[in-house]
């Protein structure tokens, strides 16, 4: 990844951001891992810094408490904040969680969201599932049904919305681009433990 001068402090910015956030791991890895991660994949496909600058911000919208879509601006300008803004689902992270939507009502807003944005978007959103189902089977043979108990959803519900996101971007970059083609290889790879789990 090119780090160039708006590239780094997006990354700072990121950093501080998210800095008392972790990933769900056992080692609690430090949440800016994720999204320095899903940069390092967009940088893969494009050098815009406004799409890899995203791919850094994608979660501050939902995640971060007092952070809203104007400082987003303010701090990386509108065209980054309408890319976060498309791949964002409504969580208030303000509030409580039994204070928030249903998860269910929350995605469907989110593939709305997604479906209504650009190819940017579908960009940031696809390199974010790669690497969550990525790590998350990576995560799995470690930590078996200790590292599951942590999500708020079941696997089924999780593969529906992998499923739903894969024909949103699918329609706006193509069966062939080499995103697409990684995330339809991490999913497959999701819904085969997915099958084993529950034949357990």
């Amino acid at each position: 990844m090119n780090i160039t001068p708006r590239v780094d402090e997006a990354i700072k910015l990121a950093s501080r951001l998210h800095r008392h956030q972790n990933r769900k791991d056992g080692a609690k890895t430090p949440y800016i891992s994720h999204l320095f991660s899903v940069a390092s994949i967009i940088s893969e496909v494009t050098k815009e810094e406004d799409i890899i600058i995203a791919g850094l911000l994608h979660d501050s919208l939902e995640d971060v408490p007092n952070y809203k879509y104007e400082n987003l601006v303010n701090d990386c300008g509108e065209n980054v904040a309408k890319i976060v803004q498309s791949v964002t689902e409504p969580l208030d992270a303000d509030k409580l969680r039994e204070e928030q939507l249903p998860w269910l009502v929350r995605q469907e807003i989110y593939l709305k969201n997604l479906s209504e944005g650009d190819e940017k978007s579908a960009i940031v959103a696809t390199a974010d599932k790669i690497h969550n189902t990525e790590s998350f089977l990576i995560d799995i043979t470690r930590e078996d049904e200790f590292f599951l108990k942590k999500f708020h959803s079941s696997l089924k519900n999780k593969i529906w919305f992998y499923d739903e996101v894969m024909k949103i971007v699918k329609e706006k970059l193509g069966e062939e681009h080499v995103l697409v083609k990684r995330f339809s290889q991490s999913l497959q790879g999701f819904k085969t433990f997915a099958e084993s789990y529950e034949q357990k």
